[in-house]
């Protein structure tokens, strides 16, 4: 993969600003910090990181049918306090996953000589939509999220978010062309080519009968592991219902992924979501090597265990603040990851955030169990945009 610098970008993000007339420019900045807290007896002295980022934002309409999108970031990180020797989530981050960039800018602009303040960039979003009467064809770094499920979904397998991300929606970009046709009233067919250091091709389909929603998605990763899955959503009454399943295959392994879930309101105002989730490709008991499986290590599959159980919650407890909780459960070596936080609304564009990641593991062993791995998190952050 090339690498190159950000001069040029910033040049063209001003130039850009400087001669269009119909361009919407905006900054979001947010300031944070975390403390991350080994689960290990005695309790281990918790790392202490101080965080400061922005994202310059650019939307130019070329004309009624193109448009441009920039996205690039900024990120300072600072080590207060290590503790334990602890910067991030280590093991409990698994595989790597697939390389979806085909150029991209160094990522690292500096480091301090002991490497506790550091400071990075990424272009997160650099394409160009066009609207035809056929559909909407994307070229360039975006965002793509595949399927129905909101947590474990079997077919969202392009950067999907960690088991521990607390904003699930957020995806790193990736160099794609992708064209959306509709089909029908109420329908899409969705065709895409993501390029890097890996490559994926992907077809899906997804049309609206009656009161279902129903998919269809084939993808291949390197032509080398493949993936056909369907998906079905509904409501019945209040709930809303949901099933994804997916089986993956290559030349030495094949498994099948499933996932069914619900939805819907109680007492008024809290919003609960559920899931459970069948993961054939994975270790039946504790097993850090089952993520040196093609399948892991090309970010097809997160899940390390077979059986999890999901339960989210959110209510709003006052007209300005919101509060959540929730608790993700691998069934097969009865370790959890629990999980709280609130978003708070300061003015209309700026809010205050807090989250907390508490692991629970009930063997001796933390290696023994795979939330066991994960340090307990806390962390608060405030964000703008101007």
């Amino acid at each position: 993969m090339k690498a190159w610098t950000g001069p040029a970008l910033a040049g063209l993000l001003l130039a850009s600003v400087a001669v269009a007339a119909d361009t919407d420019v905006w900054i979001d900045l947010n300031l944070g910090v975390e403390t991350q807290m080994e689960r290990t007896e005695p309790l281990t002295d918790p790392a202490l990181t101080q965080t400061a980022g922005s994202r310059f934002n650019l939307l130019h309409h070329v004309d009624a049918d193109v448009r441009l999108n920039l996205q690039y970031g900024l990120e300072q990180r600072l080590h207060v306090r290590r503790g334990s020797g602890l910067g991030g989530p280590g093991l409990a981050s698994g595989a790597p996953g697939a390389d979806y960039r085909w150029e991209d800018l160094t990522s690292n602009l500096y480091s301090s000589p002991d490497d506790d303040l550091v400071l990075t960039q990424n272009l997160d979003r650099a394409n160009v939509q066009y609207f035809g009467t056929r559909g909407e064809l994307s070229a360039g770094r975006q965002a793509i999220s595949l399927g129905l499920s909101p947590q474990f979904s079997p077919m969202d397998v392009i950067m999907p978010a960690r088991i521990s991300a607390q904003e699930r929606s957020y995806r790193p970009g990736v160099d794609a062309l992708r064209w959306r046709q509709p089909w029908g009233a109420f329908g899409e067919l969705d065709l895409g080519w993501v390029q890097g250091s890996d490559q994926a091709l992907f077809v899906r389909a997804y049309q609206q009968v009656d009161r279902w929603t129903l998919e269809a998605t084939a993808l291949t990763v390197n032509r080398s592991e493949h993936l056909l899955g369907v998906g079905a959503q509904t409501a019945v009454g209040d709930w809303g219902l949901w099933q994804e399943s997916a089986w993956l295959f290559n030349e030495d392994d094949s498994g099948l992924r499933l996932t069914l879930g619900a939805d819907r309101q109680i007492f008024g105002d809290v919003y609960v979501v559920g899931e459970y989730h069948y993961n054939q490709l994975g270790a039946r008991r504790p097993d850090m090597t089952v993520l040196a499986s093609d399948f892991y290590q090309q970010g097809l599959v997160v899940p390390w265990g077979r059986h999890y159980a999901g339960v989210q919650a959110s209510a709003p407890v006052s007209a300005l603040t919101d509060l959540q909780a929730g608790t993700v459960i691998n069934l097969g070596d009865e370790s959890a990851l629990l999980t709280t936080g609130f978003q708070h609304s300061l003015t209309n564009d700026s809010r205050l955030e807090g989250t907390l990641g508490v692991p629970v593991a009930t063997r001796s062993e933390a290696s023994a169990s795979e939330f066991g791995l994960y340090p307990l998190t806390a962390a608060l952050n405030w964000s703008a945009t101007f």
